[in-house]
């Protein structure tokens, strides 16, 4: 869900009581429009969730804290977001990727089917994984003998029955998209569900657009929008 609004949202955690950090205010009362390192994050809200208003990089993990906020992930711990729901997408015209995404079912005769989610986040640019996606596809089964048919364009499993592994492939690219020349990162899920409607496998992947000769942690990340948190 995007988050915007004027000022702090009230929403946010409560101004916190923290250790003086020379504000000079009373007992390191900080008030909730104070964001010390330019985050992103209120300092307030920073003392809340047990992240560092001194660093804007609380767990020095190359994922600023308020990315790690607004893209649901734990500022604090540094194997979020898990490395191997990273995708790294090149910020050229030529920058292409494909990635296969696996689901375990439980089929009782029923089709799936593949969707392609994107989640919004705040970002400055409107911009989320769905600008890059190109395709996707459902590709094989194992075994293959518990699917009746596959449909690759319409990323359909029909027929289905017994434990099956489903494998899907998604193409992400980054084609025509504008050039920003800053680090930025967008979440998507892909998602399996049977032909009525029902979810029965989730999977989050994280998009990281890079621009040439830069790395997550060497930055600069795209600058949040305003206001804090």
């Amino acid at each position: 869900m995007a988050l915007s609004a004027a000022g702090c949202p009230s929403s946010k955690p409560a101004p916190a009581r923290a250790p003086d950090l020379g504000s000079g205010l009373p007992d390191g009362f900080i008030p909730p429009d104070i964001d010390t390192d330019e985050d992103g994050v209120c300092d307030a809200s920073e003392f809340a969730l047990g992240l560092d208003p001194t660093r804007s990089d609380t767990d020095a993990d190359g994922y600023p804290d308020w990315f790690e906020l607004a893209a649901g992930f734990q500022g604090e711990l540094p194997s979020s977001p898990p490395r191997e729901e990273v995708l790294v997408l090149a910020e050229t015209a030529g920058g292409a990727l494909t990635t296969t995404i696996v689901a375990s079912v439980n089929g009782a005769g029923e089709t799936f089917t593949g969707s392609f989610d994107p989640q919004i986040v705040r970002d400055a640019f409107g911009v989320t994984a769905g600008d890059f996606f190109v395709s996707a596809r459902a590709t094989g089964a194992e075994p293959r003998s518990n699917v009746v048919r596959i449909d690759e364009d319409a990323r359909l499993f029909e027929g289905v029955r017994g434990r099956t592994l489903l494998f899907s492939e998604v193409r992400l690219a980054f084609g025509s998209s504008t050039p920003l020349l800053c680090v930025r990162a967008y979440p998507f899920r892909y998602y399996t569900k049977t032909d009525t409607g029902r979810m029965v496998a989730s999977t989050r992947r994280l998009l990281l657009i890079l621009p040439p000769g830069t790395t997550a942690a060497s930055g600069p990340w795209c600058t949040p929008p305003p206001p804090c948190w």
